[in-house]
């Protein structure tokens, strides 16, 4: 008993680290890596000619990660880059994983980068001639060769570490196809890795800080954990890779391998009384986030197995009922009645969500169906708040205002519910009485600030009270978050509409206080819009008159014939009616001030005539 409490208590201290590295980078999920097995070694680590450091193969196509760890672990001594590609692809063939096996490199390149900026990928020979020594785009070319021809998914530091120009390139040409993992080129420093970003001039980062980790996630960068060649024989790397949610994973050393698979398949066969047992399968439940998750554990048979798998599906959300309330909220009610007909069909004693499918019936005016619904529900459970709230709607429907409130405060009774806040509200608008909707739907908001229809009661609430400037806020905030619902932007232009929005008298006080300041400009530009609006509705009148003066006036005087005449014709042919303050303004007023702009207009190109044939 001793020993299972303590693997149970690992267990769960395993669950709890990696929850912990995984909201250190903002991950949703936690997902276990894919191996890469570093299966032929190179460069310096190798007494062979090979200049690339290491030829890895990544099983891709395991179907899970205990299987993923049985497909890798052979290493024999190769000479040659393209003779190990071969082996490797050759080896993959016969095993029976094509497909499911691939292959990635790490060429550490920087180590044999010469001084004449030439890649010598002969540089572990003592009697060296440079015959291979290739240039950056010679070593590019080669690299494609490797992903055309091979089953090559991941690069490593391809070029030197300073070589971004050759970096760049490769991404472009390359970046689609395989992972370019930046090692000496970035050294995880973030200040490279933002460089990187900026420049493309890698995909994927090998992993040695959380900072350059959760800036390389933002940028949609891939993540490698690290081994470091069997530095140390601690998990930690392996807690690091699931935690982040690394794409590939070096399990190098034995306690990499192992330390997952036998963490997990050895816990579920304890006792699970309170105390440790209990909190481990409670943290593996708070990581089964879907149905997939639960079905991917290998747990043993165990009678605690049922209560855990049972626990599971309770709390993950079939994802029929998510699509059903954004089909209610895009006011597809149609398909939302079909769905939530086929679904009490499989599951006739369901409560959950039913108020809802209530909600749906509501606004379809199906009285009938809202009657079985409720007659259904009250004999399942009438202490239910869903139950209450569903009562409460259809004696909404049938215009029973106050039994539907008094089952609302029976549901606020039983649970502090959302819906059943805004409801109320909604029945106390239908009773006028709009200070208790208020008050219902800013309880309402203090629950669910994100509910449009809370913020649309609240609009439609102070609109009773002839309050639009309120209304027209709360209307705002509800087409924030509903911004194709139409009735909410009737609702908004019904506010305009109001005399206190529809401020005329103030706009024309507005215009003569800048004409009485001297603002001119400022004045012109008022008695514009003020003339557009007042064509747009066909009006007439002295304020219409007096704009066209104004107008004909100041384009005149800034030397704008051509608008001034616009505006002095309009007058000519004005047939409104004007105010005795311009009753004294005679028809001749209008011909001498239209000959005063023609006269002003050809002197001033007698003017500019004049100058050009003096120059």
């Amino acid at each position: 008993m001793k020993r299972r409490n303590k693997s149970s208590q690992l267990f769960s201290l395993l669950c709890i680290l990696l929850q912990h590295i995984s909201n250190l980078v903002g991950n949703p999920k936690i997902v276990l890596p894919v191996p890469a097995f570093n299966v032929i070694n190179g460069g310096s680590h190798a007494g062979n000619k090979l200049a690339m450091q290491e030829f890895m193969i990544l099983p891709v196509g395991a179907s899970s990660f205990k299987e993923a760890m049985k497909m890798g672990d052979f290493a024999p001594n190769i000479q040659e880059n393209k003779e190990g590609l071969e082996l490797l692809k050759t080896a993959i063939e016969k095993a029976g994983y094509t497909g499911k096996v691939v292959i990635g490199m790490d060429v550490a390149a920087s180590e044999f980068y010469s001084s004449d900026k030439k890649y010598d990928l002969n540089f572990k020979e003592e009697n060296n001639d440079g015959s291979q020594k290739i240039s950056g785009d010679a070593l590019k070319d080669l690299y494609k060769s490797f992903v055309s021809e091979y089953p090559n998914v991941s690069i490593e530091d391809p070029f030197d570490q300073d070589d971004w120009e050759n970096y760049v390139e490769m991404t472009v040409e390359c970046g689609e196809k395989v992972q370019i993992v930046g090692d000496d080129l970035l050294v995880t420093n973030p200040k490279r890795v933002e460089k990187a970003i900026n420049e493309m001039s890698c995909n994927a980062v090998l992993l040695k800080s959380i900072e350059a980790v959760k800036m390389s996630k933002r940028a949609g960068w891939g993540l490698m954990a690290s081994h470091h060649s069997g530095d140390t024989e601690d998990t930690f790397i392996a807690d690091l890779s699931v935690g982040l949610s690394t794409d590939k994973s070096r399990p190098e050393l034995l306690a990499d391998q192992s330390v997952l698979p036998n963490t997990i398949s050895s816990n579920p066969d304890h006792d699970p009384t309170p105390g440790v047992g209990k909190s481990a399968w409670s943290e593996l439940q708070s990581l089964c986030t879907s149905i997939e998750i639960l079905n991917s554990l290998n747990l043993n048979n165990h009678w605690m197995k049922e209560f855990f798998s049972w626990q599971c599906v309770s709390r993950t959300q079939n994802a029929h009922w998510v699509f059903g309330e954004v089909r209610v909220f895009a006011r597809e009610f149609d398909h939302v009645e079909i769905m939530f007909r086929e679904h009490l069909r499989n599951d006739p004693y369901r409560m959950e969500d039913m108020d809802l499918y209530s909600y749906v019936l509501y606004a379809k005016e199906a009285c009938a169906a809202l009657s079985y619904l409720a007659h259904k529900v009250v004999l399942t459970d009438k202490y239910r708040p869903e139950s209450c709230c569903i009562i409460g709607n259809y004696y909404n429907l049938k215009g029973q205002h106050e039994k539907a409130v008094i089952y609302f405060r029976r549901a606020l009774k039983l649970n502090k519910y959302l819906s059943a806040w805004t409801l109320m509200g909604h029945e106390y608008v239908e009773m006028k009485n709009t200070h208790a909707a208020i008050d219902a739907y800013r309880r309402a908001v203090d629950i669910n600030p994100c509910d449009y229809r809370t913020w649309y009661g609240l609009g439609q609430a102070y609109e009773m009270m002839g309050m639009p400037f309120y209304a027209l806020y709360y209307f705002r905030k509800s087409i924030f978050f509903l911004p194709n619902d139409s009735r909410l932007w009737i609702a908004m232009a019904k506010c305009y509409q109001t005399e206190q929005l529809y401020m005329l008298e103030e706009e024309y006080h507005l215009i003569k206080l800048h004409q009485k300041l001297g603002r001119n400009e400022e004045a012109a530009f008022y008695f514009e819009k003020d003339l557009e609006r007042m064509d747009a509705e066909g009006l007439e009148g002295p304020n219409k008159f007096e704009a066209l003066i104004f107008l004909a006036t100041h384009f005149k005087t800034h030397k704008k014939f051509a608008e001034a005449e616009v505006y002095c014709t309009r007058l000519l042919d004005y047939s409104g009616h004007c105010s005795f303050a311009f009753a004294y303004l005679s028809l001749d007023f209008f011909f001498v001030f239209l000959l005063n702009i023609y006269i002003d207009k050809r002197t001033k190109t007698w003017k500019k005539g004049q100058k050009d044939r003096e120059v």
